[in-house]
């Protein structure tokens, strides 16, 4: 409110406003890391070099003003830019993922949609995430009275969605190839599990690689982005109670490179589903068990924020 004040009083300032709201979390990493690391000379000069390179080079009166620029009066700019971006805070923030999958035998297709919202005082917000398509094959045999099982396949992950859509990936670790707009991944898996019984219990492993889109300049804002990759792990075990059934799940999270928010998370999840004909229904609660250091929230040159303390998760299929 106050920034908006200070606009409304001196128009002439509307266009370094708009620029400090439009600076993106890269940018704003690359401004602190300068401040606090004192490279702020070899940072200056960086700038004007790219001036020249563009074709644009920098006039001697703007060169004077950004000579008198001190790594004080940065600290100060992060400080105003953090505060001019800095949303609401949700309430609640939730994700829908509409999907649809194809079956052909014993592979099978699938195309879905992430869609980040989340609730404030002023409303209730909704930002597109990204595309994903995945194929996967399987097959399953009769063991001893019961059965086993297995799939393997890939899940690929389009840079399509909004900046703002990137906090769901504050509150769900799990999403964050969904979310994060400034990476494109490849995510191949495999799943094995078995069925005893009422009791049937299933382990899961992907290799998560996230690189920058290739629209995303290698400029100096940009350049501290980098290809990051983790492995994420489950065992699920699940009591099947006729049209009911119970599940925990453990969920854990171990970073290969760059990926610091990563490193030794684990999750934990219990939920419930229900069937009725066609329609299939679930929900869950999932908790933290471990979380990373609070030094470690952002990678690959995206700041992801806070874990949430508990995620309520939903669940609903037509399945034909």
């Amino acid at each position: 409110a106050a920034v908006d004040k200070a606009e409304a009083a001196n128009p002439a300032a509307k266009p370094v406003v708009e620029a400090m709201k439009n600076v993106t979390p890269e940018q704003l990493k690359v401004l602190k890391d300068v401040a606090n690391s004192g490279q702020i000379e070899a940072f200056k000069q960086k700038l004007i070099d790219q001036a020249a390179a563009s074709g644009h080079p920098l006039p001697a009166d703007a060169k004077a003003q950004l000579d008198k620029v001190k790594s004080e009066d940065l600290k100060t700019l992060v400080q105003v830019i953090e505060v001019m971006q800095k949303p609401p805070s949700p309430a609640l923030t939730f994700s829908v993922d509409p999907y649809v999958t194809v079956q052909f035998w014993k592979l099978a297709l699938r195309a879905q949609v992430a869609i980040a919202g989340w609730h404030t005082d002023s409303g209730n917000n909704f930002e597109f995430g990204n595309v994903g398509v995945g194929a996967e094959a399987g097959d399953s045999y009769g063991v001893n009275g019961g059965a086993f099982g297995w799939t393997v396949g890939c899940d690929v992950w389009l840079p399509t969605g909004t900046k703002n859509a990137d906090v769901i990936a504050q509150a769900n670790l799990l999403a964050a190839p969904r979310y994060l707009h400034s990476y494109q991944t490849v995510a191949p898996y495999a799943v094995a599990g078995g069925e005893f019984g009422p009791v049937d219990v299933m382990l899961r492993g992907q290799w998560v690689t996230m690189q920058p889109k290739v629209d995303v300049e290698a400029d100096v804002f940009h350049d501290k982005l980098s290809e990051m990759s983790y492995f994420m792990g489950g065992l699920a075990a699940r009591l099947d109670a006729g049209f009911m059934a119970f599940s925990l799940e453990l969920d854990t999270l171990q970073e290969g490179t760059n990926a610091p928010a990563m490193n030794n998370v684990w999750l934990g999840t219990f939920g419930v589903r229900g069937q009725a004909g066609a329609l299939h229904l679930g929900a869950g609660v999932q908790a933290p068990l471990k979380k990373p250091a609070e030094a470690s929230h952002s990678f690959g040159g995206v700041g992801i924020g806070n874990v949430a303390s508990v995620n309520f998760l939903a669940n609903a299929g037509l399945h034909f």
